[in-house]
């Protein structure tokens, strides 16, 4: 039986925001290709690395309406795509730029 917490509903939605948002950017549509676990991977360390740099003290919310794609394909937060890539690169450190 498959347990689903108000977190582990979160999570999946982040997830999902950041896998999608991989796809539909214009910059880099077709550039990368990651599996489950490497899109898994890459968000954990995104949101590792977005709770570090904020010391735990912005509100999801923000990262989110950071995150959210526009219609001309960048994110509302320049700044949130990079880190995607970022960590990314981090986890398949074979990508070329």
């Amino acid at each position: 039986m498959k347990f689903v917490t108000p977190h582990s509903t979160l999570i999946r939605h982040v997830f999902d925001v950041l896998y999608n948002a991989l796809s539909m950017d214009k910059r880099n549509r077709g550039k990368y290709s990651l599996n489950e676990l490497e899109a898994f991977l890459a968000m954990e360390q995104f949101l590792n690395d977005f709770y570090t740099r904020t010391n735990g003290g912005i509100d999801l919310a923000v990262l989110l309406a950071d995150m959210e794609i526009q219609p001309d394909g960048d994110t509302n937060d320049p700044a949130a795509w990079e880190d995607w890539l970022k960590c990314i690169k981090r986890i398949k450190p074979d990508t070329m730029d």
